[in-house]
């Protein structure tokens, strides 16, 4: 049975803003809010994992979230920075086909834009979708394990650290989705059909 898992990747670590995670934004810090959104709010998402480098800088974070009802916890004892790695292990671990990447310091990630991406992703059977033209930190992205497994053998250190870079150096032997979330205007009858698509995922 096909199974789309949403991962955080976060880490207290940071250069220009250390423990930028766990700062609080109005109430909440942003796992939190991410937390409750994907949860509560996006209906395609079957589980939701925090997946966190297991050293003693991000306890923190484990002592914080162990337990919760919200998510499950992956502590990984690797690189880092091997962010992909902590991200195919959490997805394998949780037994996902498909894993929705979220950054931990994006306090304004959409639901109504990764619940489009997950549809379009299995519609497809893509094997990296993502969405483009909304502001940093709120467009989504959608991977197939299968895709990420296949990968990483062949990543750099930084392709590593950044995930879903190697899909944009080498895009060809991959289905590719790219959906274009920049206009939301009414102006077409081409802009009424995609709207009534968009409008089912909610835009509240």
């Amino acid at each position: 049975m096909e199974r789309t898992i949403a991962v955080i990747q976060a880490r207290m670590g940071s250069i220009r803003l250390p423990g930028k995670v766990d700062l609080k934004i109005d109430h909440s810090t942003t796992i939190e809010r991410q937390l409750v959104v994907l949860r509560t709010r996006c209906t395609l998402v079957d589980g939701v994992v925090l997946a966190i480098p297991g050293n003693e800088e991000n306890q923190i974070l484990f002592d914080k979230f162990n337990g919760s009802n919200l998510c499950k916890l992956f502590p990984d004892s690797g690189d880092p920075n091997d962010v992909l790695k902590r991200i195919m292990s959490a997805g394998k671990f949780f037994k996902a086909t498909n894993i929705v990447r979220v950054c931990a310091d994006s306090p304004f990630i959409q639901p109504w834009a990764i619940d489009y991406a997950i549809a379009k992703h299995k519609e497809a059977k893509a094997d990296y979708t993502f969405t483009y033209g909304m502001p940093a930190g709120m467009n989504a992205e959608v991977c197939s394990l299968t895709a990420l497994e296949k990968i990483y053998p062949k990543t750099t250190p930084e392709e590593k650290e950044h995930v879903t870079l190697y899909f944009e150096h080498y895009p060809w032997g991959f289905k590719i989705q790219d959906l274009d979330l920049r206009n939301m205007s009414l102006d077409t009858p081409e802009d009424y059909k995609f709207l009534q698509e968009i409008a089912k995922y909610g835009l509240d």
